[in-house]
């Protein structure tokens, strides 16, 4: 039965003291600056990322409207 293997209750243990300081640390002030500050970074990163996804769109449109009006202008001259 489980509830007899001391391996079952050693490895409870270790995870109950795990999950207590992990949820310590997780509280202090220090971390939750430390939290704010990964936050900032990662939402300055996105937007500059956002940005770059848009202005690359931006570019590959232009090139395929580009290419579009060159295919109209043969077709026209064809007729």
């Amino acid at each position: 039965m489980i509830l007899g293997n001391s391996k079952f209750w050693f490895g409870m243990a270790l995870g109950a003291i795990a999950g207590a300081m992990a949820y310590k640390c997780a509280n202090s002030e220090r971390a939750k600056d430390m939290f704010a500050k990964m936050s900032d970074a990662l939402k300055s990163k996105g937007c500059s990322v956002v940005q770059k996804a848009a202005d690359t769109g931006v570019k590959v449109a232009d090139a395929v409207a580009e290419a579009t009006h060159q295919y109209r202008e043969k077709i026209h001259k064809e007729l």
